[in-house]
């Protein structure tokens, strides 16, 4: 089991980004817009030990793994 916590992200729109590394390694992302409903898990790369996010102004996204 993967002892990485989530990173939710809210941004303007009030969209929630969440950024997770699964049981597999697997750095993924998903979103939740105004519906509630998530979108389908994405994933950014494998073999992923930890990372970080960082939100630059302008909302651009910068991840670090």
């Amino acid at each position: 089991m993967n002892s990485v916590y989530p990173w939710l992200y809210l941004d303007n729109r009030n969209n929630i980004w969440k950024f997770w590394i699964d049981d597999n390694g697997e750095l993924l992302y998903n979103i939740m817009y105004e519906q509630g409903k998530w979108t389908k898990e994405n994933i950014i790369d494998k073999d992923v030990l930890e990372f970080t996010v960082y939100i630059q102004e302008g909302e651009k996204v910068h991840i670090v793994y």
